[in-house]
């Protein structure tokens, strides 16, 4: 029983797989942000601001502990071609006792946490917070099996029930007067559901197995992707924590917002399209030309997607901005569109860390972080002497030039050419400047009219999407192909 396998799918359709997957994934991922900002603007109309203030407190730790938790044992099992019962049991007690262990930690630092605030409701709530390491690792590897078996509609639907049901239950305890242990409940309940969920979709049951040695590559592995997120998590927090200290409330909360308003959904986009890319990628890890082509379709079909919503997002932000939040965010525009290039450039150049993994390679992710983390704080340091907006500027062209190394790194596991690659994208972005050109007029011509700005934002982005759709066809033979295959889908109007 113990040396049972569970082999990595062969022979896989990678268009279907990626297709079905971030259907499956992304209406997830859809669903969760719309009905959590719903109940959000719920629980915010019950509760006080102090309720969120005293989770947002303790928010910094607990991401900082979810380093270690998330160190990447799932990662591990969807990434190696064979594994059996004695590894996957020995990495399930592993982790269990590194989530007991975090808990554990987090319960014996929690005083201090309340001494740093001077606020003794924020240490009970960081030991309540800290239960959700033990949760997490109650399902770390039946999630990983999940994901490795390409059950993505599964994943899905956990996700989903996860998220109505937990923020159900934190509604109920906000009304019964639960302050903000309503929201304490909300991340406990979402983390229970979670592990319940996949522990009733996969079939695989832990035994009482502990073989360490076995663990060996595993833990090796894992052990490069710990080091790479701590590297991360300093590059990734250190901008927000130089400019809060540096330039105080009113520029941080400049930068902060600039930055969720188009990184946010961005981001949470390429990570469905890459938690559906890594495990078809590790399955067919060892056909190099099928794992070069595979990506670069994916990342090219993604830019030429998501980059002519972004160039929207950054003309009519330029508008609505100042209408609906009014003059005094007026600074928060060019910080904005700082971010949508940032964003641009993030789609093409750093989601590379698919390629690390998926080949194997992770100890070059980290190697990679380890020399670009100290450029980036350091132009962060010099940037931040110009403001919020300076600080914008150094820290995404410190992430754009840093990002060649990692390119070199990354595609010379897949044999893939700097130049190829950029290559590809040349019709898209024509296109792209194209249609940027032609909304940038149109903003300058509508200055001139005296028009609801929603009404002038909605014609801006309608006549820039079209303009870059109709560039696209003209200049991408692929586009016109897929046009073409599209319409023959289509049913034919009998005469």
């Amino acid at each position: 029983m113990d040396e049972e396998q569970y082999d990595l799918k062969k022979n896989i359709n990678t268009k279907l797989t990626m297709v079905s997957g971030t259907c499956w994934r992304g209406s997830a991922e859809a669903f969760r942000i719309a009905w959590t900002a719903l109940v959000v603007l719920i629980l915010a109309s019950i509760l006080d601001p102090i309720a969120f203030g005293l989770i947002g407190m303790t928010d910094a730790l607990v991401q900082f502990f979810n380093v270690f938790m998330t160190m990447g044992f799932d990662s591990a099992v969807i990434q190696q071609e064979k594994v059996n019962n004695r590894i996957l049991s020995s990495l399930f007690w592993l982790n269990l006792m590194l989530g007991v262990v975090l808990a554990g930690v987090g319960t014996a630092v929690s005083p201090l946490l309340s001494w740093f605030y001077q606020d003794n409701r924020v240490g009970p709530i960081f030991v309540a917070l800290s239960m959700t390491f033990i949760l997490q690792s109650f399902a770390v590897i039946q999630r990983g099996l999940l994901a490795r078996e390409m059950a993505f509609r599964s994943l899905a639907i956990v996700d989903i029930l996860a998220t109505i049901i937990s923020s159900l239950l934190a509604i109920f305890v906000a009304v019964r007067g639960g302050s903000y242990w309503s929201l304490v409940v909300l991340q406990l309940g979402k983390h229970a559901i979670l592990s319940l969920g996949y522990w009733l979709t996969s079939p695989w049951r832990p035994q009482p197995l502990f073989d360490l040695r076995a663990t060996m590559p595993s833990v090796q592995f894992s052990g490069n992707i710990l080091f790479y997120n701590l590297l991360n998590f300093a590059a990734t927090h250190s901008d927000i924590i130089l400019v809060g200290r540096l330039l105080g409330p009113e520029q941080a909360g400049f930068y902060l917002l600039a930055n969720r308003l188009i990184m946010t959904p961005v981001g949470q986009v390429l990570n469905v399209i890459m938690q559906t890319l890594y495990p078809i990628l590790s399955a067919i890890q060892n056909e190099i030309t099928k794992v070069r082509e595979t990506y670069v379709k994916v990342i090219l079909a993604t830019f030429s997607g998501l980059a002519p919503a972004i160039l929207v997002a950054g003309l009519v932000g330029t508008l609505l901005i100042p209408y609906y939040l009014g003059e005094q965010w007026g600074a928060l525009v060019p910080i904005f569109l700082v971010w949508c290039f940032g964003a641009l450039q993030r789609i093409v150049m750093s989601r590379l860390s698919i390629l690390y993994l998926s080949m194997g390679r992770p100890d070059l992710q980290w190697k990679y972080q380890l020399v670009s983390t100290p450029i980036v704080i350091l132009a962060l340091v010099i940037g931040v002497q110009q403001g919020a907006f300076g600080a914008s500027v150094s820290y995404n062209l410190a992430q754009f030039f840093t990002s060649f190394l990692s390119i070199y790194l990354a595609f010379s596991l897949i044999d893939l050419g700097m130049g190829t690659y950029f290559k590809r994208f040349r019709y898209s972005v024509a296109a792209l400047l194209v249609a940027a050109a032609v909304g940038v007029g149109l903003l300058y011509g509508f200055e001139q009219v005296a028009w609801h700005p929603l009404l002038v934002s909605g014609l801006i982005g309608l006549v820039v999407l079209a303009v870059y759709v109709l560039a696209l066809y003209l200049l991408d033979p692929f586009a016109r192909q897929l046009w073409a295959d599209v319409r023959s889908w289509l049913p034919k109007r009998s005469v």
